[in-house]
């Protein structure tokens, strides 16, 4: 029995290993796989093929890991198949804000003559997250009913209250979007109103041809370099945006306020202005890789809490084999999911992997007296903890976002050991009554009959006496006649000290069934 848990779990953790590798191969940009729809264009007519070629993708959900890793994905094929324009789809309210400086910084970095310039096409909204990376692109297209702003940063206390971040988490902001209107050539100040609510925002006309805006903070010293301009003046100096407010523009006011580029009526609208060609277009939409493992996401406590339970019951059922079948899956799965998103890596599977390993040892031989599997308990919750942490940010102390990685960590952690916990339990007090279990156990019998009449042995021991060679808590191990140490267990969870005395009653899933012996009463 032993013998084929630990192959089966050395199996699982292999595939886990060999998965992992198999999808960083498929991160590489590739343009001749299956899932990718990237193609060349065929030959056409002179007058097509100078029409520039445009890449299409989508941010139209909760900004998070997921897109992060997809638009990752989707820029590196995109500048692989050398197209002239990346459009960028964007329709969401936001959402985590490590992911999207991350997403932010992937497109700003795409710059030079040989690089696409990129398109944001906003025709429903782009608000927090999604304006921040909005200015990140070259250019902003609108539909006139489109909106665009309320960069404000928040989060969530543990009392479940929503509040504006902290000024150190806002500056992180404010810098990057100040970055993004020096390279992309939008409105310093009007960027930061849109994060920086406290802030007033102030409009300065020269004279009727020339205005400008100042945000509040840098007011006196844009007086003092024009000293033309008279404060007390209101048709020169006027405050445009009070405190305590956010800048949202719809698509008007975006392109009057240098927000936006242009309007379009709609995506044809852009591909016409562009002069690009539809059907020439490289769809850069989630591969089923991508989609699969953002829909796993949701479950990954879950389908890690089950990987481990099911090697316990793998173990606890003689090696039948469809838990150990079952742990692959799930166990599979969650690395999908994990390797994906950059949480879990191959040093955290094989932190995990020591440390069940270790715990089986412990059940098995009970060589550290206990102590062995509190280690491995402790390394595989360390590699359970640390699969749920960003791998860029698992020791980066100083990053601004580091306590809410823990606090995630932590929160996944321990719904992964409470699923276990639940799965023991149940597996305790319910498997030995389910059918599936008492079939299982009459298939285990049969292939431990045949490969040495096990069932034979331990039949022969109901009734007899035994001595407990380990605490029974209530399972380890007893000295029964035969003089060989087997795997018991305390009929309804009971527990009998070590060199206690119990009557063995009963054999199931390759263990004996025992009961604490009565004291004998003297006559």
């Amino acid at each position: 029995m032993m013998r084929t848990a630990l192959l089966s779990f050395l199996a699982l953790a292999i595939s886990a290993l060999c998965l992992g590798s198999s999808l960083h191969a498929v991160d590489a940009p590739a343009t001749e796989t299956p899932e990718s729809t990237a193609t060349e264009p065929t030959a056409t007519s002179e007058a097509e093929t100078k029409k520039p070629r445009v890449a299409f993708l989508h941010i139209n959900e909760m900004i998070d890991p997921w897109q992060a890793r997809y638009v990752q994905r989707a820029v590196d094929d995109a500048i692989a198949n050398k197209v002239d324009y990346i459009i960028t789809h964007i329709d969401t309210n936001g959402g985590r804000l490590d992911s999207a400086l991350e997403i932010f910084n992937t497109f700003l970095n795409i710059d030079g003559e040989d690089k696409p310039r990129c398109i944001a096409f906003i025709d429903q909204k782009a608000y927090s997250a999604g304006a921040l990376i909005a200015f990140s692109h070259h250019d902003i297209y609108m539909t006139r009913t489109a909106s665009i702003g309320d960069i404000g940063v928040i989060f969530q206390t543990p009392e479940g209250k929503i509040e504006y971040a902290p000024e150190k988490m806002v500056s992180v902001v404010r810098t990057e979007l100040i970055k993004a209107a020096n390279l992309r050539g939008w409105d310093a100040a009007w960027l930061q109103k849109m994060t920086d609510r406290n802030q007033k925002l102030y409009e300065i006309r020269h004279n009727a041809d020339k205005k400008v805006f100042v945000i509040e903070e840098n007011l006196n010293r844009y007086l003092a370099d024009n000293p033309e301009i008279d404060r007390e003046n209101e048709k020169q100096v006027f405050e445009h945006r009070g405190e305590d407010r956010l800048i949202t523009v719809a698509g008007d006011d975006a392109l009057t306020y240098n927000m936006a580029t242009d309007l379009v009526k709609n995506l044809d609208g852009l591909y016409e202005k562009l002069g690009a060609d539809k059907s020439q277009e490289v769809n850069l939409s989630p591969t089923n890789t991508e989609s699969t493992a953002r829909y796993l996401g949701s479950f990954a406590p879950l389908l890690l809490g089950a990987t481990v339970m099911l090697i316990v019951f793998e173990m606890k059922t003689a090696g039948v084999g469809l838990f150990a079948g079952l742990a692959c899956i799930t166990g599979t799965l969650y690395f999908i999911c994990n390797f994906y998103q950059n949480l879990a890596t191959y040093y955290e599977v094989l932190l995990i992997a020591i440390g069940i390993l270790l715990v089986i040892i412990e059940m098995f031989t009970m060589i550290g007296g206990g102590f062995l599997a509190i280690i491995g308990a402790l390394v595989a919750f360390a590699g359970i903890f640390l699969s749920f942490m960003p791998n860029a940010g698992q020791f980066d102390f100083d990053n601004i976002f580091y306590g809410d990685y823990i606090n995630s960590a932590l929160l996944n952690s321990v719904l992964t050991l409470f699923v276990m916990s639940v799965a023991l339990v149940l597996f305790i007090y319910a498997a030995p009554r389910l059918p599936i279990f008492q079939r299982l156990a009459v298939q285990a019998e049969i292939s431990g009959t045949s490969e040495g009449a096990l069932s034979e042995e331990e039949e022969a021991l109901v009734g007899k006496s035994a001595k407990a060679l380990t605490q029974l808590r209530p399972s380890g191990q007893v000295i029964a006649s035969n003089g060989k140490a087997d795997s018991a267990t305390v009929k309804h969870g009971g527990f009998v000290d070590q060199d206690g005395e119990v009557i063995i009653t009963d054999h199931r899933y390759g263990e004996l069934i025992v009961e604490p012996k009565e004291p004998e009463v003297e006559s």
